[in-house]
């Protein structure tokens, strides 16, 4: 009776001790690959990426910035945001003091 009662209270351990270690390796994991993805940043060009979700700019409350230049050139718009010059929303330049004109 006695093995039978130590056996089950066994078992239900190892269930909770598998289950409870199942949902810790999911934020683990997680912590552990945005870790990888911060230490080579450089490596993947991460400042370059510009966030344009509304939801996660609103998460992290920092506002879209309004173009402070644009020209229409054939169908195309040619944007600079701060120090960045944009293609129809596609990153092209960085470090862009004046926007004085464009030639298609």
């Amino acid at each position: 009776m006695n093995r039978k009662r130590n056996g089950a209270i066994l078992k239900r351990k190892k269930t909770f001790h598998r289950g409870f270690a199942l949902i810790l390796s999911i934020p683990l994991c997680l912590m552990a690959l945005t870790g990888i993805l911060l230490n080579h940043s450089k490596t993947l060009n991460l400042s370059d990426l510009h966030l344009t979700n509304r939801l996660l700019l609103s998460w992290y409350a920092v506002e879209p910035k309004d173009p402070s230049q644009a020209l229409h050139i054939h169908n195309k718009w040619l944007t600079k945001i701060e120090d960045s010059l944009y293609l129809d929303g596609t990153h092209i330049l960085s470090n862009i003091q004046s926007l004085t004109g464009a030639v298609s």
